[in-house]
């Protein structure tokens, strides 16, 4: 099983909020993107720790609260 190390990014594409996970032991080269909802059931203290430090945009916002 993959462990996600932390969130590095994110992006909205067709109204889907995607999150960068950088898989615990791996490098940045096999950074992939997961959709939000499926890793805020899986890893939320990730996604709480990504979004303290992420520049905020309105979706982001909206999905964190």
């Amino acid at each position: 099983d993959n462990i996600v190390g932390k969130i590095v990014d994110h992006q909205v594409a067709n109204g889907t909020l995607w999150m960068m996970c950088r898989w615990r032991g791996l490098t940045s080269a096999l950074d992939s993107l997961q959709k939000a909802t499926i890793l805020v059931e899986d890893c939320p203290d990730k996604v709480k720790e990504y979004y303290r430090h992420a520049t905020h945009d309105p979706v982001l916002t909206e999905f964190m609260q």
